[in-house]
């Protein structure tokens, strides 16, 4: 039965690097899976650490680096040059090898009884004649992946200001809102292609963000349902509610977390596990693995996690 250590730190890099040192291990050889990726906060409000899962068993099995003494030890003793081999086997009662012949008149490839000398088997001889190796995976490279919802993706571009009514209605609306709750806050609203972004500077943004940005979530649906109201002759328009550029900062801090987690899945080639994921990021990260064929990516559960696993070809599964 795994019994992991859990171990934390301000980010994954740090909490990896104290496990390294309490294992006594470099990090690149931590093996781990992150319970929660952590949150850096706004003014030292909301920050919550980041932290991972290390079971002590799977690196006991390690090998270990021979030292330099134990590597001399294990060193043949240096030869004689004063005793030959024919007094060699003389000592030891055995008759004197016969003289070798000259190599005169045969091919380099030949051996002294005519033959051909064995060809030199490579250590890839097995690879080649059988199964071909495995290669290995893409670089994980997220290019592909659309930029936040508060920041314009391609062939979208940020309006603020002028005729445009519904983004208007959207800034009052959650002004008063705002108000209510007790909170000032200054709101920047503008349009990026059919959604309305309404950003706010606050003194009060770790409260208006609320744990991993679900009072966010909450303004945004509920602005949304205003303007629906009172533009309904208009089409929908989905709002999005961001504070203190909350939104950016997660995903960047998301991307970076799935990154780690599927590394260490293609290294270990084991399913790692990230607990504790909104829809969007479960969205995001699917989105974001779908062109590394490599690698099996599962969502959902009652722990609203994501799993990661390498994908074995049809090949290893039947050799397994």
């Amino acid at each position: 039965m795994n019994r992991q250590v859990e171990f934390k730190g301000k980010d994954i890099e740090e909490a990896i690097g104290n496990a390294a040192r309490s294992l006594g291990l470099p990090p690149e050889r931590v093996r781990f899976t992150v319970i929660a990726i952590g949150s850096r906060g706004f003014f030292g409000l909301g920050r919550r650490c980041a932290r991972i899962g290390v079971d002590p068993a799977e690196h006991r099995v390690d090998p270990v680096e021979p030292q330099a003494d134990e590597v001399a030890a294990a060193a043949p003793a240096p030869r004689d040059a004063s005793v030959g081999p024919k007094k060699k086997r003389a000592e030891a009662g055995l008759r004197p090898a016969a003289p070798e012949a000259p190599n005169i008149g045969r091919r380099p490839a030949e051996s002294p009884r005519g033959g051909r000398a064995p060809k030199a088997v490579s250590k890839a001889a097995p690879a080649a004649a059988g199964a071909p190796a495995k290669a290995e995976g893409r670089a994980l490279d997220w290019s592909h992946v659309p930029p936040p919802l508060t920041r314009p993706g391609p062939g979208e571009s940020w309006s603020e200001g002028g005729p445009d009514e519904v983004a208007e209605l959207a800034r009052v609306e959650l002004e008063k809102i705002i108000g209510l709750m007790g909170f000032k806050a200054e709101i920047r609203a503008g349009r990026i292609g059919g959604r309305v972004v309404l950003s706010m500077e606050t003194e009060d943004s770790a409260l208006i963000i609320g744990r991993r940005g679900l009072t966010l979530e909450a303004l945004s649906l509920l602005v949304e349902q205003i303007v629906g109201r009172r533009a309904a002759a208009g089409p929908a328009t989905r709002v999005v509610v961001d504070a203190a550029d909350y939104r950016a900062r997660r995903q960047e801090a998301f991307m970076a977390a799935l990154a780690s987690l599927a590394e260490e899945a293609r290294r270990t080639e084991k399913r790692q596990f990230m607990p504790g994921l909104s829809p969007e990021e479960r969205r995001l990260a699917h989105l974001a693995l779908r062109p590394f064929q490599d690698l099996r990516v599962k969502s959902g559960g009652a722990a609203r996690g994501l799993t990661i696993a390498p994908r074995r070809s049809r090949r290893e599964k039947g050799g397994a």
